[in-house]
């Protein structure tokens, strides 16, 4: 899978929020779930840019009050005058940078928090079709919209643009990559998980963020199931591999779990002589899976 400069800049970015959270579960304490508190780093934000202005316009009349002075002293003077604006205006200019470099932690760390329980404590096996997506997805939902009316009464487009942008590619990578998490899945588990994806990306759409489609490749990663195993290796085969080879392997156990076999096939066990002969049938897949995974990128059409 190729991917865009942008793209390279949000996995990387995704690399370095797992390796500093580990595979751990976020403890609410760790988050600020005070919309308000937000809102004050966002005017603290808002304040220090006002306050860089400002400085910049005493420190060009001062500039222009030291030009009159004529000679070495004068110069030397106007030159440490340019280093004073440069050092003070810099620090102020660092502490603003730090201001929405925070809240768009804070906003991703929501993202990773609540979808991180969607997947661990959700209930994927299922007897019928959900008719609500996990409560940790309305959970998730109400947080970001909360948080994104707020700020949005506090910073300027641009600025909220970069505090949220990316998140639907986070909310994709955590729900494909953290389906290590879930313990039994079929059909019905599926769909809800479509489901979930569905409502957050209607969530998503509906405040004033610019669109990502992040979320698609996480849909595309669910509609795999329906394909079953022969058609998944078909479409990559087709198309190109999209995912790892680690995220694709859970696939396939899923599509086995549905007959109630995916548990111990993906952990290499097999309890019967019906599991074992679906435990050959599971390996020659997986061998097939990681020879079309690791064959070079299909070549795009100009």
């Amino acid at each position: 899978m190729r991917l865009g400069v942008r793209d390279a800049d949000a996995q990387r970015e995704i690399k370095q929020e797992e390796a500093l959270k580990t595979d751990r579960s976020l403890n609410p304490y760790e988050l600020i779930f005070d919309v308000k508190r937000l809102a004050v780093i966002a005017q603290l934000h808002h304040t220090l840019e006002w306050l860089i202005v400002q400085l910049d316009k005493v420190a060009s009349d001062r500039a222009n009050v030291l030009r009159q002075h004529e000679g070495a002293m004068g110069a030397a003077l106007l030159k440490r005058h340019e280093a004073d604006r440069v050092r003070v205006v810099g620090r102020f200019q660092s502490l603003a940078v730090q201001c929405v470099m925070v809240l768009r932690i804070e906003v991703r760390v929501h993202c990773m928090h609540y979808l991180d329980l969607a997947v661990r404590e959700g209930d994927y096996c299922l007897d019928r079709d959900a008719v609500e997506p996990e409560p940790y997805i309305h959970a998730l939902n109400a947080d970001i919209s909360a948080i994104e009316e707020k700020l949005a009464s506090c910073l300027p487009p641009s600025k909220l643009t970069l505090v949220f942008a990316g998140i639907s590619v986070l909310m994709a990578h955590i729900l494909t990559t953290n389906t290590r998490h879930i313990r039994e899945f079929n059909r019905a588990g599926n769909a809800k998980m479509l489901r979930n994806i569905l409502a957050l990306q209607q969530n998503l759409s509906n405040i004033a963020l610019p669109e990502e489609g992040g979320l698609d490749a996480a849909r595309k990663f669910y509609e795999l199931y329906d394909l079953g195993v022969d058609g998944i290796l078909r479409h990559i085969s087709e198309h190109g591999a999209e995912f790892s080879f680690d995220v694709y392997r859970r696939m396939v156990g899923f599509v086995y779990s549905g007959s109630g076999q995916g548990a111990a096939l993906s952990e290499g066990r097999a309890n019967s002589l019906m599991e074992a002969s679906q435990s050959d049938q599971y390996e020659a897949h997986i061998r097939q899976l990681q020879k079309l995974v690791e064959k070079p990128p299909i070549p795009s059409r100009s």
